[in-house]
């Protein structure tokens, strides 16, 4: 082999060496990053098990509070009808206490004419 081939040849093999080492340092780089990878995933696996665990919990505190508030419109009903009961009755109320004090009035205008008749009388 001549000199000159057996330089070029050596110059291919240098570039061949260098070349092979930038690809095992960029697998090396890259095993790395797969590992990075691997732990953010498995990160991610437990961040998304517990955010499952926490919509389970908030479904069942949705449905507790829907329970609630059905509960508490039964018992709105309820508290409006007595209400409406004591607004009638109210008015009822009303015509009598005026009723009774006309009466009352009347009484004491009474009692004050017979007052007046007995010391007249005395």
């Amino acid at each position: 082999m001549s000199e000159e081939r057996f330089n070029r040849l050596e110059g291919m093999m240098t570039q061949l060496i260098g070349m092979v080492g930038n690809v095992l340092n960029e697998q090396q780089s890259m095993k790395s990053d797969i590992a990075t990878l691997k732990s953010d995933v498995g990160t991610l696996k437990g961040d998304v098990a517990t955010l499952k665990s926490d919509v389970g919990t908030l479904k069942s505190d949705v449905a507790t509070l829907k329970s609630d508030v059905s509960a508490l419109k039964e018992e709105m009903s309820v508290v409006n009808q007595r209400l409406d009961r004591i607004e009638k009755q109210n008015a009822s109320f009303h015509d009598t206490i005026t009723y009774l004090m006309d009466k009352s009035n009347k009484h004491d205008h009474d009692i004050h004419v017979l007052q007046q008749r007995l010391i007249r009388q005395v």
